[in-house]
Protein backbone atom coordinates (compact mmCIF):
# COMPACT_ATOMS: atom_id res chain seq x y z
CA UNK A 1 0.00 0.00 0.00
CA UNK A 2 1.23 3.56 -0.92
CA UNK A 3 1.76 6.53 1.51
CA UNK A 4 -1.70 8.66 1.08
CA UNK A 5 -1.09 12.23 -0.33
CA UNK A 6 -1.37 14.52 2.11
CA UNK A 7 -1.71 18.47 2.88
CA UNK A 8 0.98 18.58 5.84
CA UNK A 9 4.14 20.28 3.29
CA UNK A 10 3.65 22.58 0.42
CA UNK A 11 6.06 24.78 -1.55
CA UNK A 12 4.96 27.88 -3.38
CA UNK A 13 7.11 29.27 -5.97
CA UNK A 14 6.99 32.90 -8.50
CA UNK A 15 9.34 33.59 -11.45
CA UNK A 16 8.89 36.68 -13.76
CA UNK A 17 8.07 36.16 -17.49
CA UNK A 18 10.04 37.98 -20.19
CA UNK A 19 7.53 37.18 -22.80
CA UNK A 20 3.72 37.27 -21.17
CA UNK A 21 2.49 33.90 -20.67
CA UNK A 22 5.35 31.83 -21.99
CA UNK A 23 6.14 29.56 -19.22
CA UNK A 24 9.49 30.53 -17.37
CA UNK A 25 9.58 27.54 -14.56
CA UNK A 26 11.01 28.20 -11.05
CA UNK A 27 13.58 26.95 -9.92
CA UNK A 28 14.87 26.51 -6.43
CA UNK A 29 15.85 30.20 -6.29
CA UNK A 30 12.47 31.36 -6.88
CA UNK A 31 10.59 30.02 -3.73
CA UNK A 32 8.42 32.45 -1.88
CA UNK A 33 8.27 31.74 2.06
CA UNK A 34 4.55 31.54 2.78
CA UNK A 35 2.54 32.00 6.05
CA UNK A 36 -0.08 29.17 5.32
CA UNK A 37 -1.18 26.52 3.19
CA UNK A 38 -2.34 28.39 -0.07
CA UNK A 39 -5.87 27.92 -1.37
CA UNK A 40 -6.07 25.94 -4.38
CA UNK A 41 -9.09 27.10 -7.02
CA UNK A 42 -8.37 24.78 -9.83
CA UNK A 43 -9.64 24.10 -12.48
CA UNK A 44 -12.07 26.29 -14.08
CA UNK A 45 -12.50 26.55 -18.39
CA UNK A 46 -13.74 29.76 -20.39
CA UNK A 47 -15.93 26.81 -22.12
CA UNK A 48 -17.75 23.73 -19.97
CA UNK A 49 -18.25 21.51 -23.21
CA UNK A 50 -22.33 21.71 -22.50
CA UNK A 51 -23.63 20.97 -25.47
CA UNK A 52 -27.80 21.34 -24.24
CA UNK A 53 -29.95 18.90 -24.45
CA UNK A 54 -31.59 16.02 -27.15
CA UNK A 55 -35.32 16.93 -29.08
CA UNK A 56 -36.01 13.92 -26.31
CA UNK A 57 -35.26 16.08 -23.48
CA UNK A 58 -31.85 13.99 -22.28
CA UNK A 59 -28.74 15.52 -22.24
CA UNK A 60 -26.11 15.32 -24.71
CA UNK A 61 -23.25 13.91 -24.74
CA UNK A 62 -20.60 16.95 -23.59
CA UNK A 63 -17.92 18.26 -25.86
CA UNK A 64 -14.11 18.72 -24.43
CA UNK A 65 -13.51 22.06 -22.24
CA UNK A 66 -11.54 24.94 -23.23
CA UNK A 67 -9.90 27.26 -21.99
CA UNK A 68 -8.02 25.90 -18.72
CA UNK A 69 -7.43 28.32 -15.92
CA UNK A 70 -6.71 28.42 -12.30
CA UNK A 71 -6.36 30.63 -9.12
CA UNK A 72 -4.77 30.25 -5.78
CA UNK A 73 -5.11 32.65 -2.93
CA UNK A 74 -1.88 33.36 -0.69
CA UNK A 75 -0.63 34.90 2.46
CA UNK A 76 3.00 36.21 3.00
CA UNK A 77 4.96 37.79 5.27
CA UNK A 78 6.45 41.55 4.64
CA UNK A 79 10.34 40.57 4.74
CA UNK A 80 13.05 42.61 4.96
CA UNK A 81 16.32 41.42 3.51
CA UNK A 82 17.98 42.10 6.53
CA UNK A 83 20.93 43.77 5.32
CA UNK A 84 21.75 46.48 2.70
CA UNK A 85 19.93 46.22 -0.30
CA UNK A 86 21.18 45.51 -3.78
CA UNK A 87 20.24 44.53 -6.79
CA UNK A 88 20.61 40.97 -5.73
CA UNK A 89 19.33 41.86 -2.17
CA UNK A 90 15.62 42.06 -2.29
CA UNK A 91 12.63 41.94 -0.28
CA UNK A 92 11.51 38.96 0.14
CA UNK A 93 8.44 38.37 -2.96
CA UNK A 94 9.62 40.76 -4.77
CA UNK A 95 8.70 38.91 -7.92
CA UNK A 96 4.90 38.04 -5.97
CA UNK A 97 4.30 42.01 -5.28
CA UNK A 98 5.37 43.15 -8.92
CA UNK A 99 2.95 40.54 -10.41
CA UNK A 100 0.20 42.79 -7.90
CA UNK A 101 0.82 45.43 -10.27
CA UNK A 102 3.65 47.44 -9.04
CA UNK A 103 7.17 48.70 -10.28
CA UNK A 104 10.00 47.50 -8.12
CA UNK A 105 12.79 50.18 -8.60
CA UNK A 106 16.12 49.54 -6.24
CA UNK A 107 18.65 52.79 -4.74
CA UNK A 108 21.59 51.96 -3.42
CA UNK A 109 23.47 55.02 -1.94
CA UNK A 110 25.06 54.01 0.97
CA UNK A 111 22.92 53.76 4.46
CA UNK A 112 19.76 54.87 2.52
CA UNK A 113 19.75 51.72 0.32
CA UNK A 114 15.99 50.89 -0.39
CA UNK A 115 13.20 49.00 -2.49
CA UNK A 116 10.31 51.29 -3.67
CA UNK A 117 6.67 49.19 -4.91
CA UNK A 118 5.08 52.13 -7.53
CA UNK A 119 1.89 50.92 -9.59
CA UNK A 120 3.03 49.96 -13.11
CA UNK A 121 1.76 52.03 -15.92
CA UNK A 122 -0.13 49.94 -18.55
CA UNK A 123 -0.21 47.79 -20.04
CA UNK A 124 3.70 47.61 -21.33
CA UNK A 125 5.15 47.86 -17.97
CA UNK A 126 3.23 44.93 -16.26
CA UNK A 127 4.57 41.65 -14.60
CA UNK A 128 3.19 38.39 -15.16
CA UNK A 129 4.73 35.21 -13.32
CA UNK A 130 4.79 31.26 -13.73
CA UNK A 131 3.62 30.38 -10.41
CA UNK A 132 4.03 26.98 -8.96
CA UNK A 133 2.12 25.47 -6.04
CA UNK A 134 3.61 22.36 -4.56
CA UNK A 135 0.91 20.93 -2.58
CA UNK A 136 -0.33 17.22 -1.87
CA UNK A 137 2.73 15.60 -3.85
CA UNK A 138 1.24 17.58 -6.87
CA UNK A 139 2.32 20.33 -8.58
CA UNK A 140 -0.59 23.21 -9.58
CA UNK A 141 1.22 26.05 -12.31
CA UNK A 142 -0.28 29.40 -13.69
CA UNK A 143 1.25 30.66 -16.36
CA UNK A 144 0.76 34.25 -17.59
CA UNK A 145 -0.70 34.98 -14.12
CA UNK A 146 -1.20 38.15 -11.91
CA UNK A 147 -2.59 39.19 -8.99
CA UNK A 148 -4.26 41.56 -6.74
CA UNK A 149 -2.98 42.61 -2.81
CA UNK A 150 -4.12 43.92 0.24
CA UNK A 151 -1.85 44.17 3.42
CA UNK A 152 -4.02 43.99 6.67
CA UNK A 153 -3.47 43.92 10.27
CA UNK A 154 -5.85 43.74 12.87
CA UNK A 155 -4.05 44.26 16.63
CA UNK A 156 -0.26 43.84 17.04
CA UNK A 157 0.62 41.13 14.85
CA UNK A 158 2.54 40.74 11.56
CA UNK A 159 0.98 42.05 9.04
CA UNK A 160 -0.59 39.61 6.52
CA UNK A 161 -0.25 40.28 3.00
CA UNK A 162 -2.85 38.69 1.01
CA UNK A 163 -2.11 37.99 -2.74
CA UNK A 164 -5.54 37.15 -5.21
CA UNK A 165 -3.89 34.96 -8.02
CA UNK A 166 -4.97 34.13 -11.46
CA UNK A 167 -3.55 32.77 -14.67
CA UNK A 168 -3.55 30.12 -17.46
CA UNK A 169 -3.39 26.98 -15.79
CA UNK A 170 -1.00 23.99 -16.98
CA UNK A 171 -1.81 19.96 -16.13
CA UNK A 172 -1.38 18.66 -12.73
CA UNK A 173 1.15 16.68 -12.55
CA UNK A 174 2.77 14.40 -9.50
CA UNK A 175 5.64 16.63 -8.47
CA UNK A 176 8.07 16.54 -5.09
CA UNK A 177 8.68 20.02 -3.17
CA UNK A 178 11.84 21.53 -4.22
CA UNK A 179 14.39 22.68 -1.58
CA UNK A 180 13.79 26.10 -2.25
CA UNK A 181 17.04 28.13 -1.57
CA UNK A 182 15.65 31.63 -1.18
CA UNK A 183 13.73 31.40 1.95
CA UNK A 184 14.79 34.60 4.51
CA UNK A 185 16.86 33.09 6.92
CA UNK A 186 14.94 31.67 9.98
CA UNK A 187 16.40 34.59 12.40
CA UNK A 188 15.24 37.67 9.98
CA UNK A 189 11.78 37.96 11.61
CA UNK A 190 9.67 40.21 9.78
CA UNK A 191 8.30 43.16 11.21
CA UNK A 192 4.98 43.33 13.81
CA UNK A 193 2.00 46.10 13.66
CA UNK A 194 2.86 46.89 17.38
CA UNK A 195 4.73 50.12 17.27
CA UNK A 196 3.52 51.73 14.13
CA UNK A 197 3.67 55.43 13.22
CA UNK A 198 0.60 56.97 11.67
CA UNK A 199 0.17 60.07 9.55
CA UNK A 200 -2.79 61.28 8.42
CA UNK A 201 -2.42 64.74 7.06
CA UNK A 202 -0.84 67.08 10.07
CA UNK A 203 -2.43 63.96 12.46
CA UNK A 204 0.33 62.13 14.06
CA UNK A 205 -1.63 60.89 17.37
CA UNK A 206 -3.48 58.06 16.09
CA UNK A 207 -4.00 55.32 17.95
CA UNK A 208 -4.40 52.72 15.32
CA UNK A 209 -6.57 49.58 16.01
CA UNK A 210 -6.04 48.06 12.71
CA UNK A 211 -5.41 48.74 8.70
CA UNK A 212 -5.77 47.22 6.00
CA UNK A 213 -4.51 48.53 2.40
CA UNK A 214 -6.80 47.43 -0.84
CA UNK A 215 -5.30 47.68 -4.56
CA UNK A 216 -9.15 46.73 -6.04
CA UNK A 217 -7.22 45.62 -8.85
CA UNK A 218 -9.61 44.69 -11.70
CA UNK A 219 -7.45 42.28 -13.47
CA UNK A 220 -9.32 38.61 -13.62
CA UNK A 221 -10.62 40.07 -17.79
CA UNK A 222 -9.82 36.71 -19.87
CA UNK A 223 -8.58 37.10 -23.08
CA UNK A 224 -10.90 34.74 -25.11
CA UNK A 225 -8.66 33.81 -28.25
CA UNK A 226 -9.66 31.54 -30.77
CA UNK A 227 -6.47 31.37 -32.60
CA UNK A 228 -2.59 32.19 -31.42
CA UNK A 229 -3.85 31.43 -27.67
CA UNK A 230 -1.44 29.17 -24.98
CA UNK A 231 -3.79 27.17 -24.10
CA UNK A 232 -6.96 26.31 -26.63
CA UNK A 233 -9.01 29.36 -26.62
CA UNK A 234 -7.36 31.34 -23.58
CA UNK A 235 -4.89 33.73 -24.46
CA UNK A 236 -4.88 35.06 -20.48
CA UNK A 237 -5.80 37.49 -18.70
CA UNK A 238 -5.64 41.88 -19.08
CA UNK A 239 -5.93 44.19 -16.40
CA UNK A 240 -8.16 46.90 -16.10
CA UNK A 241 -8.58 49.68 -13.22
CA UNK A 242 -7.43 49.72 -9.83
CA UNK A 243 -9.08 51.92 -6.97
CA UNK A 244 -6.33 51.91 -3.85
CA UNK A 245 -8.49 52.62 -1.00
CA UNK A 246 -6.44 52.56 2.58
CA UNK A 247 -8.97 51.88 5.53
CA UNK A 248 -8.33 52.55 9.42
CA UNK A 249 -9.92 51.57 12.65
CA UNK A 250 -8.50 54.44 15.34
CA UNK A 251 -9.38 55.64 18.42
CA UNK A 252 -11.93 58.38 18.67
CA UNK A 253 -9.96 61.82 19.09
CA UNK A 254 -11.26 65.40 20.35
CA UNK A 255 -12.74 66.98 16.77
CA UNK A 256 -10.52 69.84 15.25
CA UNK A 257 -12.74 72.91 15.06
CA UNK A 258 -11.05 74.49 11.74
CA UNK A 259 -10.22 73.84 8.46
CA UNK A 260 -8.02 72.02 7.34
CA UNK A 261 -10.03 69.92 9.73
CA UNK A 262 -6.67 67.83 10.87
CA UNK A 263 -4.15 68.95 13.37
CA UNK A 264 -1.39 67.61 15.05
CA UNK A 265 -3.36 66.06 18.20
CA UNK A 266 -7.18 66.55 16.91
CA UNK A 267 -8.82 65.23 13.79
CA UNK A 268 -12.20 65.89 12.36
CA UNK A 269 -13.32 62.85 10.18
CA UNK A 270 -16.89 63.89 9.67
CA UNK A 271 -16.03 67.70 8.16
CA UNK A 272 -12.62 66.46 6.27
CA UNK A 273 -14.71 63.54 4.55
CA UNK A 274 -17.49 66.30 3.37
CA UNK A 275 -15.21 68.81 2.34
CA UNK A 276 -12.95 66.07 0.71
CA UNK A 277 -9.85 68.26 1.11
CA UNK A 278 -6.54 65.63 0.31
CA UNK A 279 -4.40 64.78 3.09
CA UNK A 280 -0.79 62.53 3.06
CA UNK A 281 -1.39 59.46 4.59
CA UNK A 282 1.80 57.29 5.77
CA UNK A 283 1.96 53.98 7.70
CA UNK A 284 5.69 52.72 8.91
CA UNK A 285 5.76 49.18 10.09
CA UNK A 286 8.90 48.08 12.55
CA UNK A 287 11.81 50.99 12.87
CA UNK A 288 14.57 47.97 11.73
CA UNK A 289 17.15 48.90 9.03
CA UNK A 290 16.77 47.11 6.24
CA UNK A 291 13.67 45.29 7.72
CA UNK A 292 11.09 48.18 8.27
CA UNK A 293 8.67 48.89 5.48
CA UNK A 294 6.02 52.08 4.46
CA UNK A 295 2.95 52.53 2.61
CA UNK A 296 2.67 56.02 1.45
CA UNK A 297 0.51 58.25 -0.83
CA UNK A 298 2.49 59.42 -3.60
CA UNK A 299 5.79 58.45 -4.67
CA UNK A 300 8.46 61.19 -2.81
CA UNK A 301 11.74 59.81 -0.80
CA UNK A 302 13.74 61.76 0.57
CA UNK A 303 17.29 60.41 1.72
CA UNK A 304 15.65 56.74 1.51
CA UNK A 305 12.58 57.59 3.33
CA UNK A 306 9.03 58.49 2.75
CA UNK A 307 8.07 61.55 1.58
CA UNK A 308 3.98 61.47 1.26
CA UNK A 309 2.21 63.72 -1.36
CA UNK A 310 -1.46 64.57 -0.31
CA UNK A 311 -2.83 62.04 -2.62
CA UNK A 312 -5.76 60.87 -0.36
CA UNK A 313 -9.51 61.41 0.27
CA UNK A 314 -11.33 60.35 3.44
CA UNK A 315 -14.23 58.82 1.04
CA UNK A 316 -16.20 57.46 4.52
CA UNK A 317 -16.78 57.76 8.55
CA UNK A 318 -18.52 55.39 10.75
CA UNK A 319 -18.80 55.50 14.22
CA UNK A 320 -17.52 52.13 15.61
CA UNK A 321 -16.17 50.60 18.93
CA UNK A 322 -13.86 48.21 20.13
CA UNK A 323 -15.60 47.11 23.31
CA UNK A 324 -16.30 50.01 25.62
CA UNK A 325 -13.62 51.72 23.61
CA UNK A 326 -15.19 54.49 20.73
CA UNK A 327 -13.24 54.25 17.35
CA UNK A 328 -13.86 56.03 13.94
CA UNK A 329 -13.71 53.41 11.09
CA UNK A 330 -11.73 55.60 8.60
CA UNK A 331 -11.82 54.75 4.44
CA UNK A 332 -9.27 56.66 2.50
CA UNK A 333 -9.95 56.68 -1.48
CA UNK A 334 -5.61 57.48 -2.78
CA UNK A 335 -5.81 59.16 -6.43
CA UNK A 336 -2.84 60.13 -8.61
CA UNK A 337 -1.41 63.79 -8.60
CA UNK A 338 -2.00 64.00 -12.36
CA UNK A 339 -4.33 62.61 -15.00
CA UNK A 340 -1.23 60.59 -16.66
CA UNK A 341 0.16 59.28 -13.48
CA UNK A 342 0.79 56.06 -11.91
CA UNK A 343 1.52 57.61 -8.55
CA UNK A 344 -1.15 57.19 -6.14
CA UNK A 345 0.06 54.74 -3.66
CA UNK A 346 3.58 53.24 -2.46
CA UNK A 347 5.31 50.61 -0.89
CA UNK A 348 9.10 50.98 0.32
CA UNK A 349 11.70 48.43 2.19
CA UNK A 350 14.34 51.09 3.68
Amino acid sequence: MTAPKTLVQWGYAAKIESTYGTINAPGVGDGVLLKAVPQVDIPHWLNDGNRGVTPGGAGRQNAPKSGRWGGYKAIMEGIGFGAAYSAGNKPHGDSLIQSAGFTSTGAFTGGQENYLYNPATQPTALTSVTSDVNLSGQLYRLYGAYSDLNIVAAGPVIPDWNFDIVGIMDFVTDAAIPVYTSYPAMANLPMKADAITATIGLYTAARVKSFNLKINRNFKNPRVNLANATTFGHAGFTPGYRNVQLEMVIERETETVASPWNAASTLNPYRLAEEANPVLLKLSVGSVQYKRWHIFTGNGLTAGAPNPAAQAILADVKDTAEGPTATWTLTFDLFASTYGASDDVSILFN
